[in-house]
């Protein structure tokens, strides 16, 4: 800016939190003062830093920051990791709970317009450039630049001859190689680039980045640099490097300031909570896998965000903290709860502090404390005021605040929720190329960590990342969870009454902004699963509601089956929330046997017929369930003796026929907040587990589902999924809810693609839902159709 008030506000004119502890930084090495970094926030105008500046007194430890002098003969000797790259070399072993992985950052991108060699030219350079584009661990755990590497080759794949579909197989078996790779730390190089070579100019590049050697900003800078020698352009000579600035950072430990920071942090560990504690379906698995979740707010909407955040006190780095603590809230069991933040924090110890690549990220404790009622406004600028409050002593890592608590609790990986903004890290804009580049895919990925949440700014517009393990949640959870981040995001951007609502979002708020709903989905009371059925039956008792092999049952026929097996159970005594099992094969039975359990009032729990026995009674154990429901033909299974058992397709009840006129049973409904069925997990981690779910959601969701696709009573779904497998919830509930037709595969064909195909062809099925089952059927068209 050509001219800046001493009264013009610090964050209005582009400010941030990086930025501002660069000024403190510099204004306390200038003067001599020490000035809390929340002054800057506070008042945060020239004028208010004076008069802050004026008060503040002497101090010895504000002039403490050290110099660097370089020192190039020594730039091959072994020098200390950091804090945080220690943390990432040991939890590369398998020691650790969330270990066994490299943490590191992938990318795809695709160009048109370079060649493979100009690129493996620019590299190279590259390598020469920066040292820790050479370095490796020791096997002490020292870090070393090596002198002389070979020149680096980038391995080709030229996929210019081969289909689209032969591409893509590549591309993704290249994907899977590299994006969770874990490089050998103790040979060069810890990075790899590869190429494929695709139709024409276009090129894509992968490239896997390990972060003991660089941070986020090494790899923008690393692409920025890159960018200039493409053109031709020269690079500066550098002086500093990054075996300079780790010494430095290790003397200034021994600083009164740094000693400060570190009582800081001892005086809070006995209140620092827990992470958040999201449900979590296994232990740690042995290599995790991690899976990216993404989404973008358009340039207008994040600048109208920013601009409310500023109009409210925060900035936006803090106010996209504030709305992930805040969708996290819900699904913690404890409403405070502590996050790890990742802080690109290079001291301005050097004039080329920022021209260097090297992991200089350390990470901070961030307590969340939402608990305590108030607007989102207040809650978030409560939370900013910890930060700026905890940034004061960000001398000391997060890592090592860390190994200070792990002394005095149990566990592994202690702070699992990362939180990692990198909104203000923009490389200078290089000017026109003659080339184009997409990144076309990205994913991240650190040790004794299950979720991180990424922020960035691309061309104006906010792009959003979730990278975590999805083998450690519930089906589903991350999906809702990320659903209502994206949702509220929006509303932040769109609603001046957001930031000034007291109530935090609840679990069913997120169901509502999955299925993108303003309103119920239903009219008037909440409906239960089997009432969307007995509605449709009202209304159309003729049409045909399930196709099987040996009959087909119309709405009235089979609502009467349906009512005739209710009473059945309720002489029985049974009701809301007890659990009566399922056992049987493909067939019109399930359909009648799952419609009559929850009419009467009841929920259901499927055993498969083929299970092993052991596993069978185990489940009937463990649901203590009331009565079990089978067919005839399954008569040589064992039960246990105590147990009652009816068979459906031998009940005289099922086979009177339909008199319209007849009274309908005195039925007595549960409430949606009920249980409607429970689902047993395979059992992968030692033992069956059962998911239980209500009627509320498995309503929500079948209508949605039907909304969205358009289900009606023309339609005709095949029910190949095994009732007890969650797709078959919708293929019974949201096939009758919408009044469409049931088709059921005959038992000995429920496998059989070919089967599949004759009741594709000769019942003018419309939908299914099997992404397996429709992989099998592909394979069997291949082989008896290979040209």
């Amino acid at each position: 800016l050509e001219a800046v008030s001493i009264h013009d506000n610090f964050f209005d004119l582009g400010g941030h939190s990086l930025l501002g502890m660069r000024v403190i930084a510099q204004l306390e090495q200038a003067l001599g003062r020490e000035v809390p970094l929340k002054a800057l926030f506070q008042t945060p105008t020239i004028a208010g830093l004076a008069a802050q500046i004026d008060a503040a007194q002497l101090d010895a430890t504000a002039t403490s920051l050290p110099t660097i002098d370089p020192n190039p003969d020594a730039r091959h000797e072994p020098f200390p990791l950091t804090d945080i790259q220690q943390a990432y070399w040991l939890g590369r072993s398998q020691a650790f709970d969330l270990g066994n992985v490299a943490t590191h950052g992938y990318r795809e991108i695709e160009t048109v317009g370079l060649s493979v060699a100009q690129v493996a030219a620019a590299l190279r350079l590259l390598i020469q450039r920066h040292p820790m584009l050479r370095a490796v661990i020791t096997p002490d755990g020292q870090q070393r630049v090596l002198p002389e590497v070979p020149p680096y080759e980038i391995r080709v794949s030229d996929l210019r001859q081969a289909a689209p579909e032969q591409q893509q197989v590549a591309l993704t078996t290249l994907r899977d190689r590299l994006s969770h790779e874990i490089h050998d730390a103790e040979r060069w190089p810890l990075f790899t680039l590869e190429a494929a070579q695709l139709d024409g100019e276009r090129v894509r590049f992968c490239v896997s980045f390990d972060a003991l050697i660089g941070d986020a900003w090494s790899f923008r800078l690393l692409g920025w640099e890159m960018a200039q020698l493409l053109r031709g352009q020269s690079l500066p000579a550098l002086t500093l490097t990054f075996r300079d600035y780790v010494l430095a950072e290790q003397d200034f430990r021994r600083s009164p300031k740094f000693q400060k920071a570190l009582d800081y942090w001892q005086a809070r560990l006995p209140e620092l909570p827990s992470a958040p504690d999201l449900p979590l379906l296994t232990a740690p698995p042995q290599k995790p896998t991690f899976v990216r979740r993404s989404g973008r707010l358009e340039a207008s909407a994040w600048s109208a965000l920013k601009q409310k955040a500023r109009q409210a006190g925060l900035t936006p780095a803090g106010a996209l903290l504030a709305a992930f603590s805040e969708v996290l809230t819900p699904w913690s069991r404890q409403p405070r709860f502590t996050l790890n933040l990742t802080l690109f924090n290079r001291l301005p110890l050097h004039p080329e502090v920022n021209q260097i690549v090297g992991d200089f990220t350390s990470s901070l404790l961030l307590v969340v404390d939402n608990a305590k009622e108030g607007s989102f406004a207040a809650r978030a600028k409560r939370l900013q005021a910890q930060l700026w409050e905890d940034l004061e002593h960000r001398a000391v890592s997060g890592v090592r605040v860390l190994r200070e608590l792990a002394k005095t609790r149990q566990g592994g990986a202690l702070m699992p929720v990362v939180f990692t903004s990198t909104l203000n890290q923009s490389a200078p804009d290089g000017g026109d190329r003659p080339w184009d580049t997409d990144v076309v895919y990205g994913l991240s990925q650190t040790s004794q960590v299950y979720l991180d949440h990424q922020v960035s700014e691309v061309e104006g517009a906010l792009v959003f990342n979730w990278d975590a393990i999805a083998d450690l949640f519930p089906p589903g959870l991350l999906d809702d969870m990320f659903a209502a981040y994206e949702g509220f995001l929006q509303r932040l951007a769109e609603e001046a009454d957001a930031w000034e609502e007291t109530p935090r979002l609840s679990p069913m708020d997120h169901v509502a902004a999955l299925n993108g709903t303003d309103t119920q989905l239903f009219s008037s009371q909440e409906p239960l699963l089997h009432q969307l059925f007995l509605e449709q039956a009202e209304h159309q008792p003729h049409h045909s509601a399930v196709i099987a092999g040996d009959r087909t049952l119309t709405y009235g026929e089979l609502r009467q089956r349906v009512l005739n097996l209710a009473q059945r159970l309720q002489d029985l005594g049974v009701g809301p929330n007890q659990l009566v099992a399922v056992s049987m094969e493909k067939g019109w039975e399930p359909v009648v046997a799952v419609l009559g359990i929850l009419a009467a009032g009841a929920a259901y729990v499927p055993i498969d017929p083929n299970w092993p026995q052991e596993r069978r009674w185990h489940l009937i154990q463990d649901t203590q369930a009331a009565a079990l429901l089978t067919q005839n033909c399954l008569g040589q299974l064992d039960w246990p003796d105590s147990l009652i058992v009816l068979t459906v397709d031998a009940d005289a009840l099922n086979s009177e026929p339909l008199n319209a006129a007849s009274p309908h049973p005195p039925i007595s409904p549960p409430q949606p907040t009920d249980l409607a069925y429970v689902i047993y997990t395979s059992g992968s981690t030692g033992t069956p587990k059962g998911v239980m779910i209500d009627h509320r959601g498995a309503v929500n969701t079948v209508l949605d589902i039907n909304r969205r696709f358009e289900v009606g009573p023309s339609d005709r779904v095949l029910a190949l999924s095994a009732l007890s497998f969650d797709l078959s919830v919708y293929d019974i509930f949201g096939t009758l809810a919408a009044g469409a037709t049931l088709v059921m595969p005959d038992a000995e064909g429920d496998r059989d693609p070919a089967h599949w195909v004759y009741l594709l062809n000769a019942h003018g099925v419309t939908l299914w839902n099997s992404v397996p089952a429709l992989m099998q059927l592909f394979l069997a068209e291949l082989e008896a159709h290979p040209d």
